[in-house]
């Protein structure tokens, strides 16, 4: 594989919500139930409009949240579902990865 010319898991490269967590499985993440702050994981959560991916953000190590808002700055959050909306739709699925915190 070589990033700079990109990669996607499979042939189906349709936006799906199912293509997303193929994409986040291959870089070492696990659905999981919630997203709640463990130690030791690095958790991600994908938003979807009307079943679409829409939007990702990702659980910094003082267990808030950071989101890409476009292009605008990146901005942090404190509760995952506190974007939902029309705008970013829901936070549908949340995977985690092990991942050990340095700050």
């Amino acid at each position: 594989m070589n990033p700079a010319r990109g990669f996607w898991p499979s042939s189906d490269t349709s936006v799906s919500i199912e293509n997303f967590i193929d994409v986040f499985k291959v870089l070492g993440y696990v659905v999981c139930n919630n997203a709640e702050f463990e130690d030791g994981y690095l958790k991600v959560a994908l938003y979807t409009k009307r079943g679409v991916p829409s939007h990702m953000a990702r659980q910094k190590c003082d267990g808030s949240w950071t989101s890409k808002l476009g292009e605008s700055n990146d901005i942090v959050h404190h509760f995952v579902h506190g974007l939902e909306g029309d705008v970013y739709g829901v936070a549908t699925v949340f995977m985690k990865k092990k991942y050990r915190c340095l700050d």
